[in-house]
Order: structure tokens, then sequence, then C-alpha cells
């Protein structure tokens, strides 16, 4: 691993502007989905995954994604329409940093209980979303 030089300040705002992105609603379960996959995947398959997580919240954190290059949106001109993501190289290399922070997390942390049942709603899904 190479060496970077950096002033503490600035790797502090580094820092807290990854934190903001990965720490936001929904992100890590997103990043978890497609660490292990280069599979595309539709809004609505990730919609009905993610069932505890609004639309409105889906949407603008995969817009976010979009936005600072981790995922890859594909819209196709189609009755229905039809928009696929993906994720980006500097995605899979996001994913491949947190990926340690996800083991730590499966060991060291007790599973949270939702009171509303609705994680266990998207056990069914069809979509793979182990990660070795």
């Amino acid at each position: 691993m190479e060496s970077i030089e950096m002033d503490a300040v600035e790797l502090a705002k580094l820092g807290k502007g990854t934190l903001r992105l990965i720490g936001s609603r929904g992100t890590m379960e997103i990043l978890s989905l497609f660490c292990c996959s280069q599979k595309q995947v539709r809004f609505t398959e990730l919609s009905n995954l993610f069932k505890h997580i609004s639309t409105k919240t889906l949407a603008s954190r995969l817009k976010e994604l979009e936005k600072e290059g981790i995922l890859k949106r594909t819209a196709y001109n189609e009755i229905p329409p039809r928009v696929l993501y993906s994720m980006t190289e500097k995605g899979q290399s996001l994913a491949e940093s947190v990926g340690p922070l996800m083991r730590w997390m499966i060991q060291w942390t007790k599973p949270i209980k939702f009171s509303n049942q609705k994680m266990n709603d998207s056990e069914g899904s069809s979509l793979d979303t182990s990660c070795e």
C-alpha cells in the first residue's frame, strides 16, 4: 500500500465527507448488496429488498451514489421505464474497503431487532446479498 502524505485537517475533512456518504440511511445496505457482484439491479428489486427504506430515501441514496461515481445508472427508453444500477470501478473499490468493516460488524455486534419486522419481509428476495 502506498503512503499518502496529508495534513491532519485535510484528512479529517475527507473522513467527514466519506462518513456522511456511507453513514447515510440505506447506503451500507446498498453497498453490501453490490459488494460482491457485477450484476445490474432494477430499482424495483432494490425497493422490494429494502422495504425498511422508503422509496424516496432509496432514490435519493442511489442518486448520491451515482453522483459520487460509485454506482452506474442505466436508463432504457421503454414503457414501462426500466432503470438498472451497477457498481462502478470506484464503487467496487469502496465496497472492498468497507468489506473488513462489515466483517467486523458481523463478528462483534449483535443483530438489530426491528419492531415492525420489515427487514424480515425481504428474506425471500431473489437477490444474493452474501459477501465473502
